[in-house]
C-alpha cells in the first residue's frame, strides 16, 4: 500500500471539499524522495512509487485527492468514523488495489472510497462495482518502462522468494524446495535496490513466489511461476484475486516439481495476464503516451485472436510499421534542416543586406523625383505634440486620404520603419506601447515597505567562482539593506542544476549565501515562480531579470500575473557584440548567424522591458542605435576592496590568470597567452611562472600545465594569497563583451593588470593609467617585462588602479545608483 496526495480528474465527489492545484512535478518529486531515501520497507509500497515516477506525464495539473496505488484497500489510514484517529479524512482514490477478504466495506469507508479498477474480480463483486470494471495490478505494468538487466546471480535458474515473515534459513529452504537459490529484499532499500530486487526476480527460470508481490512480478515479466506454500500466507482472499485476475485457482505448492507441473496445468487451463491498456486508462493522472503505445502493442502480443480478427492484427502491425517509417523520414528531414540551417542564415544575411541597400537607394533619390514627392525625406518643422506639420503628416498618417505608396516607401510591413528613415520617423512616431509606458510609469506610485523585488538568474550565484555571480550577490545584498523582502528564483529546476549546485551539499552552501545576505524565498524553476506569483501574500514592485534567456523565460509569466511591477531587464554583457566578435576571430559564419539573431533577441528585451541594464556606457550606447526608445541605464561590476593596503612589489613574483572556464574567452585567452605571448616573457625572465586559476577547466586546459613553468590550479576557494604573492595579472581576452570582473578583482586587490582592449573595455579614462594594454603577442610580453623589471611604474598602476576602482565600481560608489533602479 502507498497513499499520498495526488493530482487527479474532477469527478461528482470534488464538490464535497476545495480543490487545490497540485502540480505534477511535485507528485514525481516526493514519491522520488521516498524511493531515493532509507526507511522504505514494504516492497509492494516501493513499487507503487516506482509505478508512479516512471507513468506520470509532467506539466499537468489536476484536484488534490489521496490515492492508493495497488495493495489493500483495508490497509490505508482511514480516520474514525467518529472524526477519530490520525487517518485521512478526504475521499480516497483506489487504483488496482484488492481487498483483504470478502466482507463488504464499512459505510463511512464505502462513502469516501473511489475506486478506478480493481487488482481481480472477487475484489469486483464484493465491491459491488459492474464487470466493466478495469482488472489487474499496477505491478503487472512494470515492463512498459523498466528494462530488466539480467542478473547473474539468478539468470537461468529457479529461484524461492519467501514471505518477509519466513525466518528459515536459505540452506533449508533450498534442501526442501529443490530450487537453486533464495532471494529475499532488503530490511531497508532505495529505488537503485528495489530494481535491483526486480531484476533478480524477471531473470530468474521460475520463481516459487511465498510474497504474492514476487508471484506479480514474474507474471509481468512472463517468467513461469507458482504460489509458494510456506505457512505465512497473510489474507488468502488477495491470492485467490489475484489468480482470479489471470483466468484461474491458485494452487499452493512445496517444491519447485510441484510448482512446474502446477503452472503448466494453469498454462493449458487459460491462464493469461490481463491486458494493460485498460489499467492505464484508469489511471487517475495522465500517461506519458509513449508508455500507452507500448502497452497497445504488449496487448496485442499477450492477447488471443479469433481468426475473424486477424485481419485487425495485421492491420494494426502495419500501422505500426508505417508510424516507424514515418518516425525515420522524421528525423532524416530534421537532419536535412541542420544541415541547411547555414544556407538559410546566409540567405537571410543577403536580404538584410538587400533591404539596407533598398533603403539607402530610396533615401537618396534623384533631385527631380524627390521634387516631385514634394521631398518627404528632408526633416521639417514638428507641432509641440510631437507630430509632423500640414503635407508631411497628410502624406503618411492621413486616414481620410492614405497613401499607402508612401508609407510602403518608409515603413516595413511590420509597421517599424526603414534603417534609412530610422532616426527620423523615430523623432515623432512614439508607438502607442511606448507611449502607454510612459504614462503608466508616470502613474505609479511608491510602493509598499513589505512589497517585494523578485530577482531572477540562470542559477543561485556562485560568486567565488564567476565574477557575473559575485555581481548579482552583491547587488541583492545592497537591495536586501534597505530593507525590502527578496525573491529569487532560479531558470533552472532543482534537479537540472549544473556544477556544485547539482549536489545537495553545493546547493545548500550557495542556497546559504543567499539567506545570509537578505534572501526570503528560493524558487526553482517556471512551476515554483508562477505558483509564488499567484499568492494573494505576495506583493511584487519590481522584476529583474538576469541573463537574456531568463528574460524571454519569466518575462511574458510576470506581465500576466503582475503586470504593476517594474520589470528591470540586466543584460549582464552584451551576447551579440561577444559572438560577433567571435565569429570574426574564428571565421565561423555559423556563430555570426547567431549572433545576429541574438541581437534580435537582446533588442526586443530591451523593448519590452521597462528598464534595460547594461554594464557599460559603450554597451548603452550601442543597444540606443539599435532601440532608440528603451530606457537603458548603466550598472557596471560592483568590487569590494580589502581593508588592508596591499603590499609592495619586492617579494611579488609570477603572472596570475583569474578566470572560470565556464565562460569560452577565457579558455581561448589562456591557451593564445602560453602559445605565443608566455614565450617572449621567458625570454627575458625564465624563471617566471604562469599561474591558471579559475573553475571547470577543461581536458585542453589541463594539458597546459604540461608546459615549462605553467601550472592549473582550477578553482581556488580563496583567492587573496595569490593576489598577494603575484606580480601581473593578465588578461589576453581576444573576443568578449561588457566589463571584464577579471581585471577589477585584480585592481581591488593591488594587481596591476596587463589586457588586451577587449579585457579593458568599459574601464577606460583619458590617462588610462591604471593598466597597461596591448593586442599583440610582442607589445603584450613587452607591458608584462616593463612590470617585472620596474618597481616605480609597478607602485605607481597599483595606487592608480586601485583608486579607480574606488571611486568608480565600489559599493560605496555605486550603492545609490543600485538603489535608485528600484523604486
Amino acid at each position: 500500500m502507498y497513499s499520498i496526495d495526488v493530482a487527479y480528474d474532477p469527478d461528482p465527489l470534488a464538490a464535497r471539499r476545495d480543490e487545490k492545484a497540485f502540480n505534477s512535478e511535485d507528485l514525481r518529486s516526493s514519491h522520488q524522495r521516498m524511493l531515493d531515501g532509507a526507511g522504505m520497507h514494504d516492497v509492494g509500497a516501493a513499487i507503487g512509487a516506482y509505478v508512479l515516477v516512471s507513468l506520470i506525464s509532467s506539466g499537468q495539473d489536476w484536484a488534490s485527492r489521496l490515492w492508493q496505488a495497488g495493495g489493500l484497500i483495508e490497509d490505508f489510514p482511514f480516520a474514525g468514523e467518529d472524526g477519530s484517529g490520525q487517518g485521512a479524512a478526504d475521499d480516497v482514490v483506489f487504483w488496482g488495489s484488492g481487498k483483504r477478504d470478502n466482507t463488504a466495506l464499512g459505510v463511512e469507508i464505502g462513502r469516501r472510497s473511489v475506486s478506478r479498477g480493481v487488482r481481480g474480480p472477487l475484489t469486483r463483486d464484493v465491491l459491488g462495482l459492474p464487470p466493466s470494471t478495469p482488472m489487474g495490478d499496477p505491478t503487472l505494468l512494470l515492463p512498459l518502462f523498466h528494462n530488466v538487466s539480467l542478473q547473474v546471480a539468478t539468470e537461468d535458474k529457479a529461484i524461492c522468494v519467501p514471505h518477509r515473515l519466513d525466518n528459515t534459513s536459505d540452506a533449508t529452504l533450498i534442501a526442501l524446495t529443490g530450487v537453486d537459490l533464495v532471494v529475499r529484499p532488503a530490511v531497508d532499500f532505495g529505488l537503485v535496490r528495489l530494481r535491483e530486487h526486480i531484476d533478480d526476480i524477471a531473470s530468474a527460470s521460475f520463481v516459487l513466489a511465498g510474497s504474492l508481490y514476487a508471484a506479480m512480478i514474474a507474471c509481468a515479466f512472463d517468467r513461469p511461476f507458482a504460489f509458494y506454500a510456506d505457512g505465512h500466507t497473510e489474507y488468502p482472499f488477495q491470492w485467490f484475486d489475484f489468480a482470479a485476475s489471470l483466468l484461474t485457482e491458485p494452487s499452493f505448492v512445496h517444491t519447485l516439481r510441484e510448482g512446474r507441473k502446477s503452472y503448466e496445468v494453469s498454462k493449458k487451463g487459460g491462464m493469461r495476464k490481463p491486458t494493460l491498456s485498460p489499467i492505464l486508462n484508469a489511471a487517475p493522472f495522465a500517461v506519458d503516451p509513449e508508455v500507452v503505445l507500448r502497452a497497445a502493442e504488449q496487448d496485442v502480443v499477450h492477447t488471443e485472436i479469433s481468426v475473424a480478427d486477424r485481419d485487425l492484427r495485421e492491420k494494426y502491425q502495419a500501422i505500426l510499421k508505417l508510424q516507424t517509417s514515418l518516425l525515420a523520414d522524421n528525423d532524416y528531414l530534421q537532419q536535412q534542416v541542420a544541415t541547411q540551417g547555414h544556407e538559410i542564415a546566409q540567405l537571410r544575411d543577403k536580404i538584410a543586406r538587400r533591404e539596407r541597400a533598398l533603403s539607402y537607394r530610396i533615401a537618396h533619390l534623384p533631385r527631380s523625383l524627390t521634387r516631385l514627392l514634394r521631398r518627404p525625406f528632408v526633416r521639417v518643422g514638428f507641432h509641440k505634440n510631437g507630430k509632423p506639420r500640414g503635407w508631411l503628416r497628410k502624406l503618411l498618417f492621413s486616414r481620410r486620404k492614405p497613401r499607402p505608396w508612401a508609407r510602403q516607401l518608409v515603413f516595413r510591413s511590420d509597421g517599424t520603419p526603414r534603417p534609412a528613415f530610422h532616426d527620423f520617423i523615430y523623432k515623432y512616431n512614439i508607438s502607442d506601447r511606448a507611449r502607454a509606458r510612459q504614462t503608466l510609469m508616470l502613474a505609479r506610485s511608491v510602493p509598499p515597505d513589505d512589497a517585494a523585488i523578485l530577482i531572477c538568474s540562470d542559477m543561485p550565484p556562485m560568486f567565488d567562482q564567476s565574477s557575473g555571480a559575485l555581481r548579482l550577490k552583491t547587488l541583492i545584498e545592497l537591495v536586501a539593506g534597505k530593507g525590502r523582502p527578496i525573491l529569487f528564483c532560479s531558470h533552472f529546476e532543482k534537479r537540472s542544476l549544473p556544477g556544485a549546485l547539482g549536489t545537495a551539499e553545493g546547493r545548500t552552501r550557495y542556497e546559504k549565501a543567499l539567506y545570509d545576505v537578505g534572501v526570503r524565498e528560493i524558487l526553482y524553476g517556471r512551476g515554483e515562480l508562477e505558483r509564488a506569483l499567484s499568492r494573494p501574500d505576495v506583493m511584487l514592485s519590481d522584476a529583474f531579470l538576469s541573463f537574456p534567456m531568463v528574460a524571454e523565460a519569466f518575462l511574458p509569466i510576470i506581465r500576466q500575473a503582475r503586470p504593476e511591477a517594474t520589470v528591470l531587464y540586466d543584460m549582464v554583457d552584451f551576447h551579440a557584440v561577444r559572438m560577433r566578435r567571435e565569429a570574426q576571430l574564428k571565421g565561423d559564419a555559423d556563430i555570426g548567424a547567431m549572433a545576429e539573431e541574438m541581437q534580435q533577441r537582446e533588442v526586443w528585451l530591451a523593448n519590452e522591458a521597462d528598464i534595460t541594464i547594461a554594464i557599460s556606457d559603450d554597451e548603452k550606447g550601442e543597444l540606443l542605435k539599435l532601440a532608440p526608445l528603451a530606457n537603458i541605464q548603466t550598472l557596471p561590476n560592483i568590487f569590494s576592496l580589502p581593508a588592508s593596503p596591499p603590499e609592495g612589489p619586492e617579494l611579488r613574483k609570477g603572472i596570475l590568470f583569474v578566470g572560470g572556464f565556464w565562460h569560452q574567452p577565457n579558455g581561448d585567452a589562456v591557451k593564445w597567452f602560453v602559445e605565443s605571448i608566455f614565450p617572449l616573457v621567458r625570454a627575458a625572465h625564465p624563471d617566471t611562472h604562469f599561474t591558471i586559476v579559475g573553475s571547470n577547466p577543461d581536458e585542453e586546459i589541463l594539458r597546459l600545465a604540461k608546459k615549462p613553468n605553467v601550472s592549473v590550479l582550477g578553482y581556488v576557494k580563496d583567492l587573496r594569497p595569490l593576489y598577494e604573492a603575484a606580480r601581473v595579472c593578465v588578461a589576453p581576452l581576444r573576443y568578449g563583451a561588457g566589463v571584464k570582473g577579471k581585471v577589477g578583482e585584480a585592481m581591488a586587490n593591488g594587481l596591476p593588470v596587463v589586457g588586451t582592449s577587449i579585457a579593458v573595455e568599459g574601464m577606460q579614462t583619458e590617462s588610462n593609467s591604471h593598466f597597461l594594454q596591448s593586442d599583440t603577442p610582442e607589445g603584450f610580453a613587452a607591458q608584462i617585462v616593463a612590470l617585472l623589471d620596474d618597481d616605480v611604474l609597478w607602485r605607481a598602476m597599483q595606487a592608480d588602479g586601485r583608486r579607480f576602482i574606488e571611486d568608480r565600481f565600489s559599493v560605496q560608489a555605486l550603492s545609490a545608483k543600485v538603489e535608485s533602479l528600484f523604486r
